[in-house]
């Protein structure tokens, strides 16, 4: 059978997708298509719904972990209702469903309470059994059938695990854990702004302070005084960037994950940015 004769059959509930901007294709005007058509599962940074034409609602789910678990099966996202051209899709939480088991800990190992971040640790039938032929990296990652996952996060009270951002991400400031990710989710909310990085640098009173690259959408501007006046109020002053730097680009890799090595030569202390 055909693609679209499967499609106008009505058998497709779910489909996924990775990439940042997922265009809903012409044929999916087809009623025979929404007569069964559910949700999009999505993971990605930022995800954005540039063309969709549709003759009912339809559900778009933010998928957001690590590779080495089905995050398309285990990680539900917060989901948003599309009902219009163009529609944004904020940074979501999710829920674990039944398959898998979740704990939030410190770093002795320890569950934290609900609120309190910690990095999240995973654990059921659908995690991968460890690296291939690499003993000491799967014995760092697992600990009796729990799985580090590497993502900071908490659990609210209703029952959603908020990701924070990576671990290794996490600089701290004057004591202060500070997540460069929520950083960049207050930023993405600013029509002149079209990427950001935050990542920590060294400072000798606080011990780290964030630095901030960011690409600006073409015709737009924005000086270093601005952004910081934005965030005033908005962020606490220890997650303030310190430095702001406009740059062509992130570097990114193919799959859109950032280059920190590139970033840290180009934009670091060592490089031209501060």
């Amino acid at each position: 059978m055909e693609k679209r004769e499967f499609i106008d059959a009505g058998r497709i509930v779910n489909t996924h997708g990775v990439a940042g901007e997922v265009k809903i294709e012409v044929w999916l005007d087809s009623p025979k298509f929404f007569r069964s058509f559910k949700r999009i599962y999505l993971g990605e940074r930022e995800m954005k719904v540039v063309s969709a034409r549709t003759h009912k609602d339809f559900v778009i789910a933010k998928l957001e972990g690590i590779d080495d678990i089905n995050a398309a099966m285990a990680l539900k996202g917060r989901e948003v209702t599309v009902r219009r051209e163009d529609a944004a899709l904020p940074h979501g939480a999710f829920f674990l469903q039944d398959i898998l088991g979740a704990r939030v800990v410190d770093e002795d190992g320890n569950d934290v309470p609900q609120g309190v971040h910690g990095e999240l640790l995973v654990k059921g039938e659908m995690l991968f059994s460890g690296y291939w032929k690499n003993e000491k990296e799967t014995e760092n990652v697992m600990d009796n059938g729990w799985l580090h996952t590497g993502d900071m996060a908490y659990l609210d009270a209703d029952g959603f695990y908020n990701i924070c951002g990576r671990k290794k991400h996490m600089f701290i400031s004057l004591g202060e854990n500070i997540f460069p990710l929520e950083i960049e989710n207050f930023l993405s909310g600013y029509p002149e702004i079209a990427d950001s990085y935050v990542f920590g640098v060294p400072d000798h009173e606080r011990g780290e302070v964030g630095k901030v690259i960011i690409v600006l959408r073409e015709g737009c501007e924005l000086t270093e005084d601005e952004v910081i006046a934005r965030m005033k109020g908005k962020l606490s002053t220890l997650k303030i960037p310190r430095y702001v730097q406009f740059v062509p680009k992130v570097p990114r890799n193919e799959v859109g994950k950032v280059q920190t090595c590139v970033v840290e030569e180009l934009y670091g202390l060592k490089g031209a940015g501060i």
